[in-house]
């Protein structure tokens, strides 16, 4: 017998308790029972009373259900839109109400905030009885405060590329009148890896940020009404890399069992890095290990490793007849074909309004068939042209057999709609008020549907 009960079903606890009617009872099995209803995480408290019944017992479950959470409100936010809010909630409308997850939604909330450059928001909440019986509403309060700009920008370290080009480099300004200076936490990580990726472009393949510091205090000491974000970039350069001649191929096998050799000399000629002296790119050395991949992958080797080993050498040269001593690296790629895959299932996710037959529609990839790099690229391309998602991933996932593996779409879905109001006035015609609403993936459907509104004192349609 359950006593207490208000949002949960009877037979989802008998389901998973080991005490039944009509078998002996045992205590280690009623101390198991506890336990597993406690770990559904929907009850407070749950007693346990055994009274005579017959010619047996009766057990009655005595249980204090958690309230669930009937309805969540954001007040005092601005900056930042409501669905971010509720995405950073560790807690949603319909879940058994735990303090441990709001607490954990108020510092993620947090956390996005302080991300975008509000470092002195203040977020609280409040938690009252719901509508309905046995349910709570949480209030979420926010203070947004003032947005901290970035005051200045101070990159060290560098000698050999001008911290002008860096900065450059940078979507992070100092506040100007003519940039916001808006600091944004994911920005200014992108920030840093272009540095890096800027000096490894021109030959440094040791550069790295050596220190960083991200601080906001008042932008005039002697007068604390406004607080500024300083940051503070502490770079090590290393030396510079020249490339060593041309790449050297070995394969695992001693010969390849997938490539001609027409298609290994084609290959070699696409390479970027080509000239013994040029600067070591490493923007350009990792296309060229890429091309090796894809070209592999293009034929259903998916799991082919290109391994590149690295020597590295100093030499005297001569430039402009002066002699100095050069670090060169020469790339030696050992290769291993493995297997051919094939594609077993084709699996869609993160499509919440877009049905999963408009995106399979513009798959090139067939399930059944081997995987394909240039084929799974034209697809991605295809479904993000749509113009429906703001990410489109592929991954790779192990199938059900050896040699099949699954294919993972993952998309991200972004609004499709859009609205225009406009209106004017002219002499002769007087006032008129003009709308036009489109909605490019109607139900989800892939459908462009749209409607046209004018009225003014001479003429009124619809379309």
């Amino acid at each position: 017998e359950f006593s207490g009960l208000k949002n949960v079903d009877e037979d989802d606890l008998t389901e998973i308790m080991l005490t039944s009617v009509n078998y002996p009872l045992k205590a280690a099995e009623v101390r198991e029972d506890i336990k597993q209803i406690f770990a559904l995480g929907r009850f407070e408290n749950v007693k346990v009373e055994i009274d005579d019944f017959g010619d047996g017992v009766k057990l009655k479950l005595i249980l204090a259900e958690r309230p669930v959470v009937g309805k969540i409100e954001f007040r005092g936010y601005e900056k930042i839109l409501e669905n971010d809010l509720i995405e950073a909630m560790k807690i949603k409308e319909g879940d058994v109400y735990r303090k441990n997850l709001l607490e954990d939604s108020i510092k993620s909330i947090k956390m996005k905030y302080t991300k975008d450059g509000y470092f002195n928001a203040y977020i609280t909440y409040k938690v009252k009885d719901g509508e309905d019986a046995n349910t709570v509403k949480i209030e979420v309060l926010i203070d947004e405060g003032e947005e901290i700009k970035v005051r200045k920008i101070s990159i060290l370290g560098a000698t050999k590329i001008y911290v002008k080009d860096l900065s450059g480099l940078m979507e992070t300004k100092e506040d100007t009148i003519f940039q916001s200076g808006s600091f944004k936490q994911e920005v200014f990580e992108e920030d840093k890896r272009k540095i890096i990726g800027y000096y490894q472009q021109e030959g440094y393949l040791d550069a790295q940020i050596v220190d960083e510091k991200v601080e906001y205090q008042w932008s005039d000491p002697l007068n604390p009404d406004e607080r500024s974000i300083f940051i503070v970039l502490k770079l090590s350069e290393g030396d510079r890399y020249y490339f060593d001649g041309e790449y050297t191929l070995e394969i695992e096998d001693g010969k390849s069992k997938v490539l001609t050799d027409k298609e290994i000399e084609k290959l070699k000629n696409s390479f970027l890095l080509k000239e013994k002296g040029e600067l070591f790119d490493n923007t350009k050395f990792l296309n060229d290990r890429q091309s090796i991949s894809f070209l592999y992958a293009s034929k259903g080797y998916i799991f082919a490793r290109v391994i590149p080993n690295k020597t590295i050498t100093e030499k005297e040269v001569e430039i402009d007849g002066v002699k100095e001593k050069r670090k060169f690296v020469k790339v030696h790629f050992k290769i291993a074909e493995g297997k051919k895959a094939y594609i077993e299932h084709i699996i869609i996710k993160g499509n919440k309004k877009t049905k999963d037959k408009v995106i399979r529609r513009e798959l090139v990839v067939k399930e059944g068939e081997l995987f394909n790099s240039e084929k799974m690229q034209i697809s991605r391309e295809k479904i993000f042209n749509l113009g429906y998602f703001k990410q489109v991933n592929f991954d790779v996932r192990p199938g059900s057999r050896d040699d099949y593996m699954n294919l993972i779409i993952d998309v991200e879905e972004q609004p499709s709609g859009t609205i225009s109001l406009g209106g004017g006035y002219g002499s002769a015609s007087g006032f008129s008020i003009f709308s036009d609403i489109q909605e490019k993936n109607f139900m989800g459907n892939g459908q462009i549907i749209g409607v046209k509104f004018e009225y003014g004192p001479k003429k009124t349609s619809a379309t």
